[in-house]
C-alpha cells in the first residue's frame, strides 16, 4: 500500500466517473488524480497527478490522441505478429499507463510480473468494470483488470480521504486460472509526473543515532533502486521519497509518496523518454513489498484468496 500526498490538510473528497470521457476523477480540493480507460482495448492510460483540475480539463486530456496513438490493437494485444515491427521500443511506454504489467513490448519497469511454472511470462490486462464506494471520512474505487487466457485478475484500490490531501493505493492479485504462478513483482502502484522538467529525488538513510539523514539528488537516466532486504523498514532506509523541481522549504512543486509496509520493501525511480522531442524525462516509480527469494507463490484462488499489496 502507498499514500501519496501534498501533506497539507483538506476537505470534501471525491471520485468522480466522467462517462463521457470515460475517464475518472480523484481527489479533494488541494490535489487531483486522473486516469481514463482506453476506447480501443480497455487499456488504463494515466492522465495527471497535480493541482486540483474539473471535469472539464479531465475531458480535455482524455481526448488528447497522443497517447492513445501508440496503444494501436497490435500493440495492445502483444501476442499478435503484428507487433513486431515496433522493434525495441517499449510500447506502450510507461509513462503512458496508469498500471504497466510485464509482456509483449513493455520493457520499462512494470508493476506486475507474473511466471507461470513453466517459464511463461505475461500478462495482457483489460479493463472488466469499476465500483465506487462512499464512507463517512473517505471515497474509495476499485478497479478490475483481468488476463482472461492467463486466467489472473488484478484489483486496483484508489482511497481518498476527508481529512488530507493522500491519495492511498494498493492492489490485489487474483490467480484462478487452475494452475499456479510466481509473482516476480507486485508494486502497490507505478505513478508518471509531467514531462520535460529536471527532476531531482530526495529520500532519507541513516544509521543508530543518526536517523533520517537526508539525501537529495538529480534524477539521472537509468534506474535509481532504494530498498531494503532486512525484513523491517528502519534506519538504513525508509521506504519513502519526495520528487521534486528545485522546490524549497517555503516554495516550489513537490510529489511524495510513502510505503504503508514494514517488512522487506523497494523502490525504482527511473525518468523515461517521451514520445517528445529530444525525449524529454518523465519520473515515475513502483513501489512495492519484496518477497525474500524475490517470488512469491500465488496457488490457484479459493474464493476470496488472493495477494494484496
Amino acid at each position: 500500500m502507498v499514500d501519496f500526498g501534498s501533506g497539507s490538510p483538506a476537505v470534501f473528497a471525491r471520485i468522480v466517473y466522467i462517462d463521457s470521457a470515460n475517464a475518472y476523477l480523484l481527489g479533494t480540493r488541494d490535489f487531483s488524480y486522473a486516469f481514463a480507460i482506453d476506447p480501443a482495448g480497455g487499456h488504463l492510460k494515466h492522465l495527471y497527478w497535480g493541482a486540483a483540475i474539473s471535469p472539464d480539463d479531465v475531458i480535455t486530456l482524455a481526448a488528447d490522441p497522443a497517447d492513445w496513438a501508440m496503444n494501436t490493437p497490435d500493440t495492445i494485444d502483444m501476442r499478435k505478429p503484428g507487433a513486431l515491427w515496433r522493434g525495441f521500443e517499449s510500447v506502450p511506454r510507461a509513462f503512458t499507463e496508469e498500471i504497466i504489467a510485464q509482456g509483449g513490448f513493455r520493457f520499462d519497469e512494470p508493476t506486475i510480473a507474473v511466471e507461470t511454472a513453466d517459464g511463461r511470462a505475461g500478462l495482457i490486462l483489460r479493463f472488466v468494470k469499476h465500483v465506487i464506494h462512499d464512507h463517512a471520512d473517505h471515497r474509495q474505487l476499485t478497479v478490475a483488470l483481468r488476463d482472461e487466457f492467463a486466467g489472473i485478475g488484478v484489483e486496483l484500490h484508489y482511497v481518498v480521504h476527508d481529512a488530507s490531501s493522500v491519495l492511498t493505493r494498493w492492489i490485489e492479485i487474483t490467480n484462478d486460472g487452475g494452475r499456479p504462478v510466481h509473482v516476480t513483482r507486485a508494486a502497490s502502484a507505478s505513478w508518471a509526473l509531467p514531462a520535460s522538467r529536471p527532476y531531482s529525488v530526495r529520500n532519507f538513510f541513516g544509521h543508530v543515532q543518526g536517523e533520517f539523514q537526508i539525501e537529495d539528488v538529480p534524477l539521472v537516466h537509468g534506474l535509481r533502486r532504494l530498498g531494503s532486504r532486512t525484513g523491517t523498514s528502519g534506519h538504513r532506509g525508509t521506504p519513502w521519497i519526495a520528487v521534486h523541481e528545485g522546490a524549497t522549504e517555503q516554495a516550489g512543486e513537490v510529489w511524495s509518496f510513502s510505503l504503508a509496509y514494514s517488512g522487506s520493501w523497494d523502490l525504482a525511480p527511473a525518468p523515461a523518454a517521451t514520445a517528445e522531442p529530444l525525449g524529454s524525462p518523465c519520473m515515475r516509480a513502483p513501489p512495492s513489498r519484496r518477497a525474500k527469494s524475490g517470488r512469491s507463490r500465488l496457488p490457484t484462488a479459493a474464493p476470496g484468496r488472493s495477494l494484496p499489496n
